[in-house]
């Protein structure tokens, strides 16, 4: 009995960790917003929205994309990830454990769109 006590106990505090770990909205903006007159109205717009927790980032689409550069810079501009040919339907989640402690700028090409977001990885 004693056993499953303690068993049970071990368990309940690995669960309340884990549970701290919850997704956030990662803001993403065009920097490739046109003009309204320069817009075509017969192509599709690209919307993306992303999500980040402490070890991972998840990039939503409406739309199949491919050929699609991501890459995450830390402060100093340095190039601490990057994935130049991803390909997502609708979701596309990569990892990040390697990053350090700070603030850091997400990028994403894809065609002629440029979004960019940013983010902090805090310590714990």
């Amino acid at each position: 009995m004693r056993t499953k006590l303690i068993l049970g106990v071990i368990l309940s505090i690995c669960y309340c960790i884990t549970i701290d770990a919850a997704e956030e909205d990662l803001p993403l903006y065009n920097s490739s917003e046109k003009e309204w007159n320069e817009i075509d109205n017969r192509s599709l717009s690209i919307v993306l929205r992303a999500t980040y927790d402490e070890n991972t980032i998840c990039v939503y689409s409406d739309i199949a994309t491919s050929n699609a550069t991501i890459v995450i810079k830390d402060k100093a501009n340095n190039i601490v990830y990057s994935n130049t040919n991803a390909a997502f339907s609708r979701c596309h989640t990569f990892y990040i454990s390697d990053l350090l402690q700070g603030d850091y700028l997400l990028v994403i090409k894809i065609e002629d769109n440029s979004f960019y977001g940013n983010f902090s990885k805090e310590g714990r």
